[in-house]
């Protein structure tokens, strides 16, 4: 079943069982599973190909590797660190210019939507620098490193 192309997890509710369980036992009969990497629309955490896109996956890199620090106050309203319904914070990045992907505003969401609902980012010109994500991923891990983005 899984050489036909279903999960292991499809497998393992057909059997009623565990998907980790499932996956020992195909493991046992030395199944040769299918690679982990997913690239494009098979990647779930994929986001699509819209111009923001880019500029977003720059900016979480970035904060993960400490070169920008987020933030947990609106600086439009002041709220210090709202939260969601689910306990997520409410505080959220927004691109003014996709073509300064490290440049942002920390806005609640209840202000994001506001901003939207008058104003339009800058569209993406025709190509942002040209660096990839291990090119990114590269980079030093200090808060106060200096990126330069074109112009």
């Amino acid at each position: 079943m899984y050489h036909a192309g279903l999960s292991i997890g499809d497998i393992a509710t057909f059997y009623g069982m565990t998907r980790q369980a499932m996956w020992k036992i195909l493991q046992r009969r030395k199944v040769l599973f299918r690679p982990q990497l997913r690239q494009g629309m098979d990647n779930h955490f994929f986001r699509g190909t819209r111009a923001s896109d880019r500029a977003q996956n720059i900016l979480e890199l970035a904060i993960e590797k400490g070169i920008v620090e987020r933030k947990v106050v609106c600086e439009t309203c002041g709220i210090v660190n709202p939260r969601l319904k689910d306990g997520r914070t409410a505080v959220q990045s927004h691109h003014l210019d996709y073509n300064k992907p490290l440049d942002v505003m920390w806005l609640c969401q209840k202000c994001h939507h506001e901003w939207h609902k008058v104003n339009k980012a800058i569209p993406i010109e025709s190509l942002l620098p040209s660096m990839t994500r291990k090119q990114i991923a590269s980079m030093g891990g200090k808060a106060s490193a200096k990126v330069r983005w074109g112009k």
